[in-house]
């Protein structure tokens, strides 16, 4: 039996990868630099690749797989720090953040790209003004050199009609037990008109409240999910299996003289520990997430769902649990035999499952994507008494779930990878695309997992080392999985590439889509893959 389920899946594999055409373009001047972000519209391709103070715009086709034009600004303030670059309502920004020291205010900032001509538009642009200083990240800059960023936050309304701009004011008194939060929320239009903006002082301390996520729908509300604890000297040790010390509440704000709405979130006795929300439609929004049945936030039991009205009610609460035989997929025996027990006592779980994006489709069905995720560290001690410390970085299996528009269940699929690094997400994870009624899950895979059949552990990708290309193609009304292999970065039609990052995947259309990658020689190329029907 074993042998059959084995030619099966080869037969599968073989007849989705015969579909698949690549193409390598002409190499050009590689840029390094810190961060890259990558648009398209049509066959042109815009690239952002930010080094220090110098913008670099790059202009490439990807019919041609050629490289066209570049521009590089380097008049950008002393002390910028980049905060976002997007599109909005196909114009591209850069978003930086800037600090006044003489007025003792912080700044968010912009540039508009032109398009067509591949070059930043002249003038610089205000958009919002904070008294005070703002939280962010702290990072370093070289020998004592230090500075924040991630400053603000932007989400979007599902057509783009309203962009929420937010951010924390830094605490004037430094104690948990008696600050309160201010948060700053500005709302803007299609131009980046003002719809409203208000510094919101959260209701509870900051001790007892943990924000969870932002978001705005298209009339401009915005809305805070957080995790809200029962008393004020809690921590997150101070649980047991059956009374969560903590509940998750959802506020509401549209800009009335700080005024928030908050509906309490539930789940009967079950214990959410990850939710997220999202705008599906004029009338409603989903509020999404996983559960436990017992107070483990580490650890999945299912899937839920409310709709959240544009009043601020919670209906049609709806959960699915994930069943014993996806948990069972891909992992080892030993795993296969704890998990049996523990369902024995309905406590089989998902591990360090992170809620990654959710899709609506034109008949209000859904699809969520989970990523077992986690950050491990580790510590040595020498004999000198000197320690080391470093974290390893693991991007692992998917679940894949999909709701039809009334709510009900179709399919639920384990999509297998192991990836493991030292350096942040790297190569690692996935790029999500969909094409003629399939879903296609682009990853680098250990080339050993070619072959891999449900019983049957896989092979670690280990991040920056040579992988093979891979997809997974689910068809959106069956579930059915087929496992595409696309090339390996040793050879790509006879090139070795390097640096390859799912975060460069960029689709060009409904069929195809192109990475940029290093060839080495100082020389960067684009690589097109058309998947076929």
């Amino acid at each position: 039996m074993k042998s059959r389920i084995i030619l099966f899946f080869l037969f599968l594999s073989f007849i989705a990868n015969a579909q698949v055409k690549i193409t390598v373009g002409q190499p050009y001047g590689v840029i390094d630099a810190d961060y890259k972000y990558y648009f398209n519209r049509g066959p042109e391709i815009l690239t952002v690749k930010i080094k220090k103070r110098e913008i670099i715009i790059q202009k490439l086709n990807s019919e041609k797989l050629a490289f066209e034009k570049i521009s590089v600004a380097r008049d950008f303030p002393d002390g910028f720090n980049i905060e976002n670059v997007i599109e909005y309502n196909d114009r591209y920004f850069i978003f930086y953040s800037l600090w006044d020291r003489q007025a003792e205010m912080e700044q968010l900032c912009y540039r508009e790209i032109d398009f067509d001509k591949g070059t930043l538009k002249p003038g610089e642009n205000i958009l919002v003004q904070v008294h005070g200083k703002v939280s962010g990240d702290l990072i370093s800059k070289g020998w004592y050199n230090f500075s924040v960023v991630n400053k603000f936050d932007f989400q979007f309304s599902r057509n783009d009609d309203k962009m929420l701009i937010h951010y924390r004011l830094k605490p004037q008194i430094k104690n948990d037990n008696k600050s309160y939060d201010i948060i700053g929320m500005h709302v803007f239009g299609k131009n980046l008109e003002s719809v409203w903006n208000e510094e919101v002082t959260m209701p509870y301390t900051e001790k007892k409240m943990n924000n969870l996520d932002y978001s705005v729908d298209g009339q401009g509300n915005a809305y805070i999910l957080t995790t809200v604890y029962n008393d004020e000297t809690t921590d997150d040790k101070k649980r047991n299996e059956n009374n969560a010390n903590y509940h998750i509440e959802l506020l509401r704000m549209s800009g009335r003289a700080n005024k928030i709405v908050i509906t309490p979130v539930t789940l009967g006795n079950k214990f959410i520990n990850k939710v997220n929300l999202f705008e599906v439609s004029d009338s409603y929004m989903i509020c999404a997430g996983f559960y436990n049945n017992v107070d483990n936030r580490n650890a999945v039991d299912g899937i839920f769902t409310f709709k959240l009205t544009k009043e601020g009610d919670l209906i049609d609460s709806r959960s699915y649990e994930i069943p014993l035989e996806v948990l069972n997929m891909y992992v080892s025996e030993r795993a296969q035999r704890r998990n049996e027990k523990k369902e024995e006592k309905d406590k089989a779980e998902f591990e360090e499952l992170e809620l990654r994006e959710l899709f609506v489709d034109d008949n209000g069905g859904i699809l969520l994507i989970g990523e077992q995720h986690y950050i491990q560290t580790h510590t040595y001690y020498y004999s000198n008494g000197t320690m080391r410390t470093y974290y390893t970085y693991h991007y692992n299996d998917l679940l894949v779930t999909k709701i039809n528009g009334s709510g009900q269940l179709e399919w639920m699929k384990k999509l297998p990878k192991r990836q493991t690094g030292t350096a942040g997400r790297g190569s690692m994870s996935y790029k999500h695309m969909s094409s003629d009624g399939s879903h296609y899950f682009l990853f680098l895979d250990n080339e050993r997992n070619l072959e891999l059949t449900p019983d049957r552990f896989p092979a670690v990708y280990n991040d920056g080392a040579e992988g093979f290309l891979t997809a997974y193609k689910v068809s959106d009304a069956s579930g059915n999985v087929d496992k595409v292999s696309i090339t390996s970065t040793r050879d790509v039609l006879g090139l070795p590439v390097y640096q390859f990052q799912t975060s460069r995947i960029l689709p060009i259309d409904d069929n195809s889509f192109v990475v940029e990658v290093y060839k080495k020689k100082k020389q960067d190329v684009l690589i097109r893959v058309d998947l076929g029907k």
